[in-house]
């Protein structure tokens, strides 16, 4: 049997970032939100290699990249290979509607609060950083911790999370990536 491996990440908060969860208000990062990003990142950068080996059927390309999808992340008929946990300091929550204040960014951060400042959004502010591990079960093949490995750094020099997340709020930066075993 191998040794169990993980790989740990560290994020920094680079813009305001806006979650929220059944009450709209950010308390903390939730690993549902991580492993959705995780997910989007791993179809970006594996959607090419399926059509290839599916010699350009789509449809092909796609009932193979669900399933391992679904074996690697989780799905319905169970857990994926990992266990993820979202751990840090206490994420400080500010009042938000400072930073909206400027014409522009209250522009870019359009229904987070009106003109009048009437909503009272709350976000977590940028330089706030955040620690994300992924423990592997011991029968994960070396080849799936690597294509997580890689989504992990996509996320990390690309993504972001939260509400206005395509609009550069809640971006992230990968500021440091280790791995056991």
């Amino acid at each position: 049997m191998s040794k169990k491996r993980s790989i740990t990440a560290e994020f920094e908060i680079v813009t305001p970032m806006f979650l929220g969860g059944a009450d709209h208000h950010a308390t903390r990062i939730r690993e549902s939100s991580i492993k959705g990003a995780l997910v989007f990142w791993w179809r970006a950068l594996n959607y090419a290699r399926y059509v290839q080996m599916a010699q350009d059927s789509h449809a092909a390309a796609l009932g193979a990249m669900q399933a391992d999808e679904q074996r690697l992340f989780g799905g319905p008929d169970g857990q994926g290979v990992f266990l993820l946990r979202v751990t840090g300091p206490e994420l400080d929550t500010a009042l938000a509607s400072g930073i909206l204040a400027d014409g522009q960014l209250t522009y870019f951060g359009y229904g987070l609060v009106d003109q009048n400042n009437n909503k009272d959004p709350k976000g977590f502010l940028r330089g706030q950083n955040f620690t994300l591990t992924l423990m592997f079960a011991r029968r994960t093949r070396p080849a799936d911790i690597e294509q997580i490995e890689k989504a992990v750094r996509v996320f990390g020099l690309l993504g972001g999370l939260g509400s206005r997340s395509r609009r550069g709020w809640g971006s992230v930066s990968l500021s440091e990536l280790s791995a056991e075993g």
